[in-house]
């Protein structure tokens, strides 16, 4: 019975798949219906451009201001 109902499985599994059949190419015919040989197109040569270079600006380092002369000084208290 459980044979039977594997090979069921099988046989409907197999059945409902399409049927390719991989046969030899067919002939290529030239412009005059002639049996030829198929002609071979080499693929186009491509020319790959590099990648644009990205070019980041140096960090520019900045410097503390220098007191200024009319700054009051440090009396204890916290400057912003």
């Amino acid at each position: 019975m459980i044979l039977l109902m594997a090979v069921s499985l099988l046989t409907s599994c197999v059945a409902s798949a399409p049927a390719v059949v991989a046969g030899p190419p067919r002939p290529y015919y030239d412009s005059y219906y002639r049996v030829a040989p198929r002609p071979y197109y080499r693929p186009a040569r491509v020319v790959v451009r590099p990648a644009p270079v990205i070019v980041r600006p140096r960090p520019v380092i900045v410097r503390p201001a220098p007191r200024y002369y009319h700054a009051r000084p440090y009396r204890g208290h916290i400057r912003y």
